[in-house]
């Protein structure tokens, strides 16, 4: 299966540069059933081990995952949609989801476009979270402030 996803936050440094913090999950766990004749996603969960994020600096991702998420603590995080979702090609449907961190659940929403190719069909989503809502501790220091904004980006393909 062919997929990708991945999390961005805006870091500015002293107060003038900003550059994008790109990050991905190194270890999940997906469970869906989706019925390709009918373009239905019946999405059950997605399991994040919080200690399995890279953002391809060694020294920030441990940061990360025992600061940030807290990963001994709270050893992963869960995104569930307990509803069908009727898709249609090339169109955004944007769901309600949960998220469930430090054993809160917090509620989402997801925009999901079905796309087709020769390869299959795909699912595409987008989501943004709050660094300050989640709780999650910001890991900001004096000389680079993080944006509040976690924009999530994934693709994924359904057959």
């Amino acid at each position: 299966h062919r997929r990708y996803k991945d999390f961005q936050v805006i870091s500015t440094k002293v107060g003038l540069f900003s550059s994008t913090v790109d990050g991905y999950p190194l270890n999940y766990k997906l469970i869906y059933n989706y019925d390709a004749k009918a373009k239905t996603l019946h999405f059950g969960r997605l399991v994040l081990e919080t200690k399995q994020f890279s953002t391809d600096h060694e020294t920030r991702d441990e940061k990360l995952a025992y600061y940030c998420l807290k990963a001994k603590q709270y050893p992963q995080l869960e995104v569930s949609l307990n509803t069908s979702t009727k898709l249609q090609v090339n169109k955004k449907t944007t769901v309600d989801a949960k998220l469930k961190i430090f054993k809160k659940i917090h509620p989402i929403k997801i925009e999901l476009t079905l796309v087709q190719n020769s390869d299959g069909d795909y699912l595409k989503g987008t989501s943004h979270w709050s660094i300050k809502e989640l709780g999650i501790i910001d890991p900001s220091i004096m000389v680079a402030k993080l944006s509040d904004d976690i924009n999530i980006h994934f693709q994924y393909q359904l057959n």
